[in-house]
């Protein structure tokens, strides 16, 4: 009988079955399927990323003038309208050498004010040259997105590939090099395990490189119970006063 190349916390973390797999093959499939899916969140929705971009557009991509939302704005009416959702969102506190490609400060744009439920968090606790690199969202603990596409600029592509594609236009107006990646969509038992107590778990569990994540995403957890705390307190004491 042959052996099992993948053993549970011997050489992989964890072996969870997944009820559904669809391969993502590009941006357009991935940004159009994970709109569909944050649609439907009520509970939690975590974002890990190598790079992160609060301006870009999942949906509306084909309408130059982008009458979709952005993507920080469409997360902020999404906990607006969703009392109990919570959103949290882990990127990599970047090297200065990425600075002009990237979003310096997602969701502190002036006269822009993230939802209370909208929780960011830079990433820097990594061993000198290393960075945060998973590119992971996971809705409600039952749908799940693994991959190499973070949602940022440059990302949005057909399999076509053609580089004068003016639905790539970013909002700055440019087009950007075509981009192929591909992200794999899971649901069941495999998307809880990607939940954000599951990652805790599984980084606590491993060496000192990847506990920096666990204690990340830890902070960015319990910074949004901090903030729910804070505020029942707040409300109990009103209706005291009253």
């Amino acid at each position: 009988m042959a052996q099992q190349i993948l053993r549970e916390g011997h050489n992989c973390w964890k072996i969870a079955n997944a009820s559904r797999v669809k391969s993502l093959i590009d941006g357009a499939a991935y940004f159009s399927a994970l709109a569909d899916a944050l649609e439907q969140a009520q509970e939690s929705i975590l974002i890990l990323g190598w790079d992160f971009d609060s301006r870009i557009h999942l949906k509306g991509q084909a309408d130059p003038t982008h009458t979709a939302p952005n993507l920080g704005t469409y997360l902020n009416s999404l906990a607006a309208r969703r009392p109990k959702l919570q959103i949290y969102i882990l990127v990599w506190d970047f090297a200065m050498i990425f600075a002009l490609e990237r979003e310096v400060l997602p969701f502190f744009a002036p006269g822009w004010q993230r939802h209370s439920r909208v929780h960011f968090h830079m990433d820097g606790d990594h061993p000198v040259g290393a960075s945060h690199h998973e590119k992971i969202v996971v809705v409600d603990d039952a749908v799940a997105f693994v991959g190499g596409l973070d949602l940022a600029r440059g990302r949005w592509d057909t399999p076509d590939h053609r580089p004068d594609d003016i639905r790539r236009v970013d909002f700055n107006g440019a087009v950007p090099t075509p981009h192929h990646d591909v992200q794999i969509g899971v649901s069941g038992e495999i998307a809880a395990a990607l939940g954000p107590t599951a990652l805790v778990d599984r980084h606590g569990a491993a060496g000192a490189r990847s506990r920096a994540c666990g204690r990340s995403v830890a902070r960015l957890r319990d910074a949004g119970s901090d903030r729910r705390q804070s505020r029942d307190l707040s409300n109990r004491a009103a209706i005291r006063r009253q």
